[in-house]
């Protein structure tokens, strides 16, 4: 693709003025792909999918845990195949029954609020501010009347100090 305006490009930074943009259709580069709910005889298709990208899923939970998956579809429990030309060549399994503690325990999941609702994670935000507010204001007492005890202790030494002397 040609620039039509090469004036354009002069005030972008980090382009060089011979730069070319390639464009390619997705249609060209890629199948089509259709994603639909998964059904028994994709099992086969998707049983060489998995097998050719690790042993380790087949090994962890036998031979037909993919039949076992899309036989187990519910109300809350769900399995999508993406399918190119007739082949299953991807599997999704979708569940609304999440045990979440366990995936805060394996992952960080800040960035993403905790897999929490935005207002109900706000809510927490503001309430962590205000213990570390609250913790800091309790930290400035404690040093204040620490040094309070430490003068009324300085003083008391100064008076023996001086009956002392006399």
């Amino acid at each position: 693709m040609e620039i039509k305006d090469k004036s354009a490009m002069q005030n972008v930074r980090g382009i060089a003025p011979s730069s070319r943009i390639y464009v390619a259709s997705r249609v060209l580069m890629l199948p089509f792909i259709e994603i639909r709910p998964a059904q028994q005889e994709d099992h086969d298709d998707l049983a060489d999918v998995f097998n050719n990208q690790s042993e380790t899923v087949t090994d962890a939970y036998g031979e037909y845990f993919l039949a076992e998956l899309i036989a187990a579809q519910s109300e809350n429990n769900k399995a999508l195949v993406a399918q190119v030309k007739d082949k299953a060549v991807g599997l999704m399994g979708l569940t609304n029954e999440v045990d979440i503690s366990l995936l805060h325990q394996c992952f960080e999941l800040d960035p993403y609020d905790n897999l929490l609702k935005p207002e109900f994670m706000d809510a927490i935000k503001k309430r962590r501010e205000y213990l570390k507010w609250e913790s800091q204001v309790h930290a400035e007492q404690e040093r204040i009347a620490f040094l309070k005890q430490m003068k009324q202790e300085t003083m008391k030494c100064n008076v023996i100090s001086q009956r002392i002397s006399l």
